[in-house]
């Protein structure tokens, strides 16, 4: 984030210093004065003068468009001033119902499971770890999830005899429409239902991620 704004700010300031040094001094180089009574697209290249006297005639008339509707603004402020007001309170409302995360959590319909072990586990430990894993999914969550699959030995740490990975793949989305069947639930679940107890029963699996 400090790196992001760093860059913003960097881009702002860059942009500033050229709006207000070089770009007035690279019009005053280029933009020729306009003798009277003529045009400005007569200081052009005879074959373009009919182009840019076009362009003019367009540019001119939204200018004029736009200057009568600030006028007509600027004369009926107070219905204008309410107008905004609503503008902003919608902005406001919107705002306050946005998530506030940077990226918004979303249910793409799968879910990830990362188990490890103490140092020295043998596979055969780590196998009955995970295979413990896919039962829960697939009968304390049967009404979401549709299959698992497990694999020991890896995961996204390392590789090693006590890491074990998993992918959840949930029921699509049509028949999940409760909100305790939403990825987040039933990721949320899983942590109580595998995180020990006081004893040290049960297991100790990282936060699984919804992607």
């Amino acid at each position: 984030y400090r790196q992001f704004s760093v860059t913003v700010i960097s881009s702002m300031l860059l942009s500033v210093v050229v709006a207000l040094v070089l770009t007035p001094v690279l019009c005053a180089t280029m933009l020729k004065q306009v003798p009277k009574g003529h045009e400005p697209s007569d200081n052009a290249v005879w074959f373009l003068r009919p182009f840019f006297r076009w362009f003019d005639r367009g540019f001119f008339r939204a200018r004029d468009l736009y200057v009568r509707l600030v006028g007509r603004v600027l004369a009926k402020k107070l219905r204008y001033l309410l107008l905004f007001m609503l503008i902003v309170g919608a902005m406001g409302y919107l705002f306050q119902r946005m998530p506030t995360s940077y990226i918004p959590d979303e249910d793409q319909g799968i879910l990830m499971v990362q188990a490890m072990l103490p140092s020295g586990s043998s596979l055969e430990q780590t196998e009955a770890v995970i295979n413990k894993v896919r039962d829960y999914f697939l009968e304390q969550e049967k009404d979401g999830v549709d299959s698992i699959m497990t694999i020991a030995g890896t995961s996204f740490g390392g590789e090693g005899q006590n890491m074990a990975l998993g992918f959840v793949k949930l029921k699509d989305w049509k028949l999940r429409q409760r909100p305790d069947l939403k990825v987040g639930a039933i990721a949320g679940r899983a942590m109580g239902g595998l995180f020990p107890d006081k004893r040290g029963h049960g297991l100790r699996l990282p936060a699984p991620t919804g992607h």
